[in-house]
């Protein structure tokens, strides 16, 4: 099971929407970007892998297992 978080010191700049519009969109009312999914599906684990790679200030991460 995969889970992303974006920390709270995103500059919400739009790369991942951008790259990976498939896993994240910009929430608009709230002014923050978000992951679309709780779990991330297997299809898409090697996509959440290279949206943290290329996540330009490194805000991208694997949530607690909690």
């Amino acid at each position: 099971m995969m889970k992303l978080k974006i920390q709270d010191y995103c500059i919400r700049c739009g790369l991942c929407v951008d790259l990976y519009p498939e896993l994240f969109e910009l929430n608009y009312a709230d002014d923050v970007l978000e992951v679309k999914y709780d779990e991330i599906p297997e299809h898409l684990q090697d996509q959440a892998k290279a949206a943290m790679a290329d996540c330009a200030i490194a805000a991208i991460h694997l949530a607690d297992k909690n």
